[in-house]
C-alpha cells in the first residue's frame, strides 16, 4: 500500500480548509481595532459593551478567561459569553442582553459562573 496518495489528500484538505478559513476572514467585516465581526457573542470588560465578535476574537477571550480563573487573577479583558450559528441571532441575543442589563457588572457575573463551573466540578 503507498502513502503518497494518502500525502496529497491530507495536503489538498488542509489547503482547502485555509482557503475556507480565509476567505471568511476576508468576508468579516472589521469591528472595531479589537474585533471582526462573527456569530460569537463576546463582552468587552475593558470597554464595558457587547459585540458579536470572530471565531478567532472569541477564542483569545475563552483563553484570557481560563488564564485569569487558573492564576485566579482580576477579570480578564473580555468574556466569551455564548456561540450562534449566525451573526443575525448573535445580534438578537446582544440586544436582548443591552435592554435587560446584569446586576452587578456582566464580567462579574459571568466570572463568577466560570468559578462555580470549577468549584461544583471538583
Amino acid at each position: 500500500m503507498s502513502f503518497p496518495c494518502l500525502s496529497i489528500i491530507l495536503i489538498v484538505t488542509s489547503t482547502f480548509s485555509f482557503t475556507i478559513r480565509a476567505k471568511e476572514e476576508v468576508n468579516q467585516e472589521r469591528l472595531s481595532s479589537k474585533y471582526r465581526e462573527g456569530a460569537h457573542l463576546v463582552y468587552d470588560c475593558q470597554d464595558l459593551h457587547y459585540v458579536c465578535a470572530s471565531d478567532e476574537n472569541s477564542k483569545k477571550c475563552a483563553f484570557l478567561l481560563k488564564e485569569s480563573l487558573v492564576r485566579r487573577q482580576s477579570l480578564p479583558d473580555c468574556m466569551p459569553i455564548e456561540d450562534f450559528s449566525s451573526f443575525k441571532e448573535c445580534s438578537a441575543k446582544q440586544q436582548y442582553l443591552i435592554d435587560h442589563p446584569i446586576k452587578g457588572g456582566v464580567c462579574r457575573h459571568f466570572y463568577q459562573l466560570e468559578l462555580e463551573k470549577i468549584y461544583f466540578e471538583n
